[in-house]
């Protein structure tokens, strides 16, 4: 209800338009009037008519294990309201407007279908691999039999009370008793993994991994939900100040206030329980004046600020030492680099598809600040227009890195991603402190165009615009 009107130009440009690549949308905002004058508005919209996903499934009672009905369509409620006011403060001279636009909205996410070990597996049982459709255990023992090494022959051999050499096969057909590992047949008879095999950074993480609800046509186990919801709070506010000067001209002033948070269960994992928060804050500052020289020429000036802050994926859960959920800290172990976002760490599962860790934050800061200038002047047919701009862009931010290091599981060690995971074996591990950027850039620009009307039916448009480019420089 702020829109005064718009324009939108997608081709043949003017000379004054710059510093882009596709469309250009010009908004003119409200403003007061001799009279006050206000609307009111309220726009609701819910799940009632929304069907579900095709793959999201009722939600299971912990208690009786039975389908709780009418739960796989995830809640969708969203309000919006707000509203304008204006008026005079000095009759024919002075004037305000303002609005204001709150969002509220709490929808539910659907996870998607994704891929989870079944309840034997989650013990160390993978003796069903032929029934889940998951790889079995044919991997061989990889590292050297020297103890001092620490590889997986010597560090399975003391989990497991006998012995594992290098190359002995995970498990192969036919070895099916203690008696054929200790004879070194294989390290796991039947497929199953003893629990005290597990290593200890398995037993803290694997309480963030949900049970399958439900099994695919394959038999492969998979979990999918649309219980969480992802929740959005916004509020925008904007004023405006218009003042008439015969002698100076036209004084405008806008502020646009834009103050944001959501907040998303799943964080970056594939299912929820590790979400994070993500506020951000926009605002906007424009003073402009528009003189009449004469019945033939006017000129408009214009000063810019503009401001955003975007605080994205700050952690919500799965945050603390690393050592509490089983990793050795410092040493030949983790160094988390970022002691207020330590948490759990990544997790990828390639096989399975899934991954899993706290959510890292990334941080950017932008301000723009320009000036433009443009004068007009009729002369005859002709509507020429010459003017210019500086502008000057800050871009601060603080972003990606691995700061608590990532885990990847390809299956390479038993041939297994979740057995791997459960021994300890990662196929890759890399840790990166954020990047740092404190950007800067400076531009600027001159522009010369006629709007020539040759006659009644026929308008010729013309111009010639220098812009010169700075590339981006960090401070």
């Amino acid at each position: 209800d702020s829109i005064q009107e718009f324009r939108v130009l997608t081709n043949s440009f003017d000379a004054e338009y710059g510093n882009f690549s596709g469309a250009v949308v010009n908004a003119i905002t409200k403003s007061g009037t001799n009279q006050y004058h206000g609307t009111a508005f309220d726009f609701l919209r819910n799940q009632v008519l929304d069907s579900r996903g095709f793959f999201d499934e009722n939600q299971v009672d912990p208690l009786s294990g039975q389908s709780i009905p009418n739960t796989a369509r995830g809640a969708f409620q969203q309000n919006q309201f707000g509203g304008v006011f204006g008026g005079p403060i000095l009759k024919n001279r002075l004037f305000f407007f303002v609005d204001y636009q709150g969002t509220r909205s709490a929808i539910g996410t659907s996870s998607g279908t994704v891929l989870m070990p079944s309840a034997d597996e989650r013990g160390g049982n993978f003796s069903d691999v032929s029934s889940t459709g998951y790889a079995p255990l044919t991997g061989t023992v990889r590292g050297d039999n020297i103890p001092a090494d620490g590889a997986m022959p010597t560090v399975l051999s003391q989990r497991l009370g006998y012995t594992v050499t290098s190359g002995e096969p995970y498990w192969v057909s036919g070895c099916n008793s203690l008696a054929n590992a200790q004879a070194g047949m294989c390290v796991f008879p039947n497929q199953i993994i003893p629990q005290a095999a597990f290593s200890t950074a398995a037993q803290g993480l694997l309480k963030f991994l949900p049970a399958p609800t439900a099994i695919l046509p394959s038999g492969s186990p998979f979990y999918s939900t649309t219980s969480l919801k992802t929740t959005n709070t916004d509020n925008k506010f904007a004023p405006r100040i218009d003042l008439v000067n015969k002698l100076t001209g036209n004084w405008s002033f806008y502020y646009h206030f834009d103050n944001a948070a959501v907040f998303n269960p799943y964080g970056g994992s594939s299912f929820p329980g590790l979400g994070s928060d993500t506020p951000s804050r926009a605002q906007q500052f424009n003073l402009s004046n528009t003189r009449i020289i004469s019945p033939s020429a006017v000129n408009e000036l214009r000063i810019n600020w503009t401001r955003v802050t975007y605080l994205s994926g700050n952690p919500t859960s799965g945050l603390g030492k690393v050592s509490s959920f089983g990793f050795q800290e410092t040493g030949l172990g983790l160094l988390p680099q970022a002691p207020a976002l330590e948490g759990v760490p990544g997790i990828h599962l390639n096989q399975l598809g899934t991954n899993f860790g706290a959510s890292l934050p990334g941080d950017t800061y932008e301000d723009n600040y320009h000036i433009m200038d443009g004068f007009s002047k009729i002369i005859g047919r002709h509507t020429l227009k010459f003017g210019g701009a500086l502008g000057f862009n800050e871009w601060n931010f603080r972003a990606g890195g691995s700061l608590n290091g990532v885990f990847t599981f390809n299956g390479g060690e038993t041939g297994n991603d979740f057995a791997d995971f459960l021994l300890g074996a990662p196929d890759a591990f890399h840790q990166d402190n954020q990047v740092l950027g404190d950007m800067r850039t400076k531009s600027g620009s001159l522009y010369a165009q006629d709007s020539f009307r040759m006659r009644s039916d026929l308008t010729l448009n013309f111009g010639l615009r220098w812009e010169p480019g700075q590339p981006w420089y960090d401070t």
